[in-house]
């Protein structure tokens, strides 16, 4: 991501980048009112989402977010941005029109780095996109109520006007949704009413007329990837399996949507399996910059921290180790990453450290307003048009929707899905340990919670055995393998977890599937892959499982993704990853192979 260049002429903020001012310098803050925010916010009621191209000073930003905060409108903001101004800078800018700053917005404001970052406060969800406009338009999947289209003029930001990156922002705008700009130019009017926008003259007295466009045509055209389509849930009576992480987030992120939750738990208390160790690490993969896998891993580890720390958990930083030569190349490549700082075979990662899960869950579930009932096994669900019935023992209940947040308890509920549960102890060792971080190698060691430190993992897959001081030497020996030290006699303890883990490593969450429906409507990718395939049906059923060792990280992006099915509003992470996320995806590989039999 490249980084703004601006100077100050004449005592007002000029772009070096695109020879031009940030703002109408006459009178800026009536024209921002008038072209942008009145616009948006007539006829808004209960909620509104606006897509802006270009965040800029986040002028626009901050003047929508005080008009929602008055209004008491629930406002969710997509900022497309690809020159990075620092936080410093923000701060100047703000000063300079008598904005005061959100202290979530300081402390969350993001590196510069391209990707996707959430900030929220009162009300107001701001998602920031650091990509550039085409690519980044490209890659997202929600419908706007309001665009503004805001990036100089077209005259010095040709692309960001012209009709090819219009048409992927028609595509995100809903069916009479406004597109407002400051700009009158010819052309631009043009493409809009090629693209079905009629088109309004707005005119403040400050400049020639600006533009109002309200689209009255939508194509309502096959996708290419029809099968992952979300398919939205305006409901509220929603039942979530299982007491871990997954489940306290997702009851966490519906709550603030003011959903009614009730939370099955078959054990006697919440955080069980890997949700119930004493102590975790809170990490990111590293691998090479074009993995997504990875570039998942980190999205998910920069969200969680700040998750975790506005809980009030102090995280002490912690050091990724390169034990191999595969690791230490890997590594290389991330020498530029501001996440990553790099130290001969380390990398030390600022935002991760030491949790306490098993107290973790039950805080995160106390946050949310939900009815939490423990000892209760599902045995049986069944899907109906409009209904989901669960079938415990002697009783059957009937919700809206359904989200399994099962954890190693999936494979048994989903047969055809590619899951395996693998089982891991972890040793508990006395206090007699000095590192100033967390360290993550062959075998990991936390920082001390309550006089115990951690030494982790075994993995055995569909493993099940009781805890033994059997695996306690292999966790010991680990990491004496690599680092010398020799833990043996400072065991006092141990327990074993089970997790689930996806045949390609990444979580599966979204939408559940009839796979003989889905089977029957996409067969035809055997023979066409690039042919445009229906949207997919509706389902009731949703998934967030197989998080596997990195729950801590990828449960809070993963409950956002699902709270956006009962929303209508922007997941806040890239199509990219919802659909490496998709529960479908695994058959859908199938039948592009033809591996898919009748």
């Amino acid at each position: 991501m490249k980084k703004a260049n601006w100077i100050l002429k004449n005592d007002e903020i000029f772009s070096l980048d695109f020879d031009d001012f940030y703002y109408n310098i006459k009178e800026p803050l009536k024209e921002r009112n008038g072209i942008y925010i009145d616009n948006a916010f007539s006829n808004a009621f209960n909620k509104l989402t606006i897509l802006e191209l270009g965040f800029g000073l986040g002028l626009n930003f901050f003047l929508s977010a005080k008009r929602a905060i008055d209004l008491g409108i629930k406002l969710h903001y997509v900022a497309i941005e690809n020159y990075y101004q620092s936080i410093d800078d923000i701060r100047y800018f703000c000063n300079k029109f008598g904005i005061e700053l959100n202290n979530n917005f300081i402390s969350d404001y993001p590196p510069c780095k391209d990707g996707i970052y959430r900030i929220e406060f009162d009300g107001v969800v701001l998602d920031l996109v650091f990509q550039d406009v085409n690519i980044a338009l490209k890659d997202l999947d929600f419908l706007a109520d309001v665009v503004y289209a805001d990036g100089f003029s077209p005259n010095k930001n040709k692309e960001m006007f012209s009709k090819e990156t219009l048409k992927y922002v028609k595509k995100l705008l809903k069916l009479t949704g406004k597109l407002v700009s400051y700009s009158s130019n010819s052309d631009f009017k043009k493409s809009l009413i090629e693209l079905g926008f009629e088109i309004h003259d707005i005119n403040l007295g400050i400049k020639r007329e600006s533009t109002l466009a309200i689209l009255k045509h939508k194509d309502l055209q096959d996708d290419i990837e029809g099968y992952f389509h979300k398919n939205y849930l305006e409901v509220n009576n929603i039942a979530i399996i299982g007491g871990g992480i997954a489940g306290a987030t997702i009851a966490y992120e519906l709550s603030k949507l003011g959903k009614t939750i009730s939370v099955f738990e078959q054990s006697h208390t919440l955080a069980n399996e890997g949700s119930g160790n004493k102590i975790g690490l809170l990490t990111a993969l590293i691998q090479n910059p074009s993995s997504l896998l990875g570039e998942f891993s980190q999205f998910s580890f920069w969200h969680s921290s700040k998750f975790y720390k506005k809980l009030g958990y102090n995280l002490e930083g912690i050091l990724e180790h390169a034990y191999t030569d595969e690791l230490r190349e890997r590594f290389k490549l991330q020498k530029d990453n501001p996440l990553i700082k790099l130290h001969f075979d380390f990398a030390y990662l600022k935002d991760g450290g030491t949790l306490e899960p098993c107290k973790l869950v039950p805080k995160i579930f106390a946050k949310s307003n939900t009815r939490i009932i423990l000892n209760y096994k599902l045995n049986s669900f069944r899907e109906f048009y409009d209904r989901v019935e669960l079938d415990f023992d002697n009783k059957t209940m009937i919700f809206d929707a359904v989200i399994f947040a099962s954890g190693a308890y999936s494979k048994e509920i989903f047969s055809n899905l590619p899951l395996s549960v693998v089982r891991g102890q972890a040793t508990w060792l006395k206090n007699k340990i000095k590192y100033k971080h967390p360290i993550s190698s062959k075998a990991y060691i936390t920082g001390a919670k309550d006089g115990i430190i951690l030494l982790g993992a075994t993995y055995d897959r569909n493993l099940i055995a009781e805890a033994s001081r059997e695996y306690d030497d292999i966790n010991i020996n680990n990491f004496k393998e690599i680092f010398k030290a020799d833990f043996s006699d400072l065991v006092i303890g141990n327990r074993v977890g089970y997790r689930s883990y996806s045949s390609d490593r990444f979580p599966i969450v979204g939408a559940y599937f009839n796979e003989e429906k889905y089977k029957n409507l996409y067969k035809s990718l055997q023979f066409d892959k690039h042919k445009p395939q229906v949207n997919s049906p509706r389902s009731r059923i949703f998934i967030n499982t197989a998080h596997g060792s990195r729950g801590l990280s990828s449960a809070i992006t993963s409950a956002r993704l699902i709270a956006s099915y009962f929303n209508n509003t922007p997941s806040g992470m890239f199509k990219r990853y919802e659909h490496a996320l998709h529960p479908a995806r695994f058959l859908i590989r199938d039948l592009k192979k033809g591996l898919v039999k009748d």
